[in-house]
């Protein structure tokens, strides 16, 4: 029976941190700009380089420890390391459950959205299956001989590590936020016509003998009464649009419509902030505004910068484009690159590309004709997932083998009995 709970423990406390690990994994910076929300909660100095090194630190670590847990070997490190880790974690989210100083613990990355308290629960759990393994750390079966376990934990190490870098780098793998590739900004922020709104009546405060009552408008009170206040109450919600905080502005006046509902091809370079964008691949964006220019296309620098910033942006890059003000956290909402550049057609977001993926000179047309022509251009992602595809193959390769050991083995017996 312990060998039984050994290794269900095993497989639990294994698979929920392959998987806690590899969604953060996917998109590294989410996990720094959660991290950054604790550190504002707990008043703690903030700082950005900080919070990425702690937040690839946390997915690629705690990927590794299932990794290493679900295929048995180097068995009491990493369950050492879990309770450890899961006694840290533990009470943290039992205090997050009661003051709630962040609203959501992001254990999950943006792919699964837990509450507090469930988050609290589900680490009880963990706890528990951590604290049981840990008295009983050799009874799960190793899936890799001794001298064999080196390769696995090596695929299962680098390919994290790899696949981290570059969702960091390439922007994630995988969009877990509203502004998708194939999504329409005009849905996404505007209200439509015809769209029901939100209807509101009014609510009359009286006074009498000292007591203050509310009344409608249909049952106002007679004159002994004084009135004293009147407000608005929402009786019938409207429609309200998936994203209510996409707001662009230009010199003060809100220009957020003009620019989702345009019919043609509009490019948004986007920086949380231009004082901290990175000018290495200047000669690659004049490329792609030159190219804008030659074609009768919108371009716009978008950040939450201050009119200095902007000043020292164009000082040092030479840029001549419009620039449009957008809340730094909407900006990190809608792409993880500082500066990216987002692709519209028609209102439509057509490539999200970080500045890593910028064209160089004398490409933009090809550039511009894989996200503009035809359907719209999907990117494959093979190439980062590689190594963790050869290590996935691997551990099926040692499940198979010991299933295989254990159909034999019971097989043998069967025929030993008779």
């Amino acid at each position: 029976m312990k060998r039984f709970l050994a290794e269900l423990s095993r497989i639990i406390l294994g698979l929920t941190f392959v998987f806690s690990g590899f969604v953060k994994a996917i998109d590294p910076q989410g996990g720094a700009i959660k991290i950054g929300e604790y550190f504002t909660a707990f008043s703690w100095p903030k700082e950005d380089s900080l919070s990425l090194s702690l937040s690839i630190l946390l997915c690629c670590g705690e990927f590794i420890l299932g990794a290493l847990l679900l295929m048995g070997i180097y068995r009491r490190t990493a369950v050492r390391l879990i309770f450890a880790f899961m006694c840290v974690m533990t009470p943290l989210t039992l205090y997050l459950a009661i003051f709630n100083p962040v609203a959501e613990c992001g254990c999950f990355g943006d792919a699964i959205m837990v509450s507090n308290w469930e988050t609290f629960f589900k680490n009880v759990v963990l706890l528990a299956a951590a604290t049981f393994l840990l008295k009983n750390a050799r009874k799960p079966q190793m899936l890799f001989s001794a001298n064999g376990r080196w390769l696995p934990a090596i695929l299962a190490i680098g390919g994290i590590f790899v696949f981290t870098i570059a969702n960091l780098v390439y922007l994630p793998m995988l969009d877990f936020r509203p502004f998708k590739v194939g999504k329409s900004l005009s849905e996404l922020t505007q209200v439509p016509d015809g769209a029901p709104e939100d209807v509101y009546d009014y609510v009359f405060v009286y006074e009498k003998n000292g007591k203050k009552e509310e009344f409608d408008m249909e049952n106002l009170p007679d004159e002994t009464w004084t009135y004293v206040d009147r407000h608005e109450r929402l009786i019938k919600k409207g429609y309200t649009p998936p994203v209510t905080d996409f707001l662009l502005l230009r010199d003060g006046e809100d220009v957020t419509s003009q620019i989702v509902n345009d019919d043609g091809v509009t490019l948004l370079l986007l920086s949380p902030t231009w004082e901290k964008a990175r000018d290495e691949k200047m000669d690659n964006i004049s490329e792609m505004y030159d190219y804008a220019c030659a074609h009768g296309w919108n371009f716009y620098g978008v950040s939450a910068s201050t009119s200095d910033e902007i000043s020292a942006w164009r000082y040092n890059t030479g840029a001549d484009y419009p620039m449009l003000f957008l809340d730094a956290v909407t900006v990190k909402t809608v792409t993880r690159g500082n500066p990216s550049l987002i692709i519209l057609k028609d209102g439509v977001i057509r490539g999200k590309v970080s500045d890593a993926g910028f064209p160089n000179v004398g490409q933009a047309q090809a550039f511009f004709d894989r996200y503009l022509e035809g359907e719209i251009y999907r990117n494959t992602y093979w190439g980062r997932l590689s190594i963790l595809i050869v290590w996935a193959a691997v551990f099926l390769f040692g499940v198979s083998r010991k299933i295989g050991f254990y159909v034999s083995s019971l097989s043998h017996s069967r025929k030993t009995d008779e």
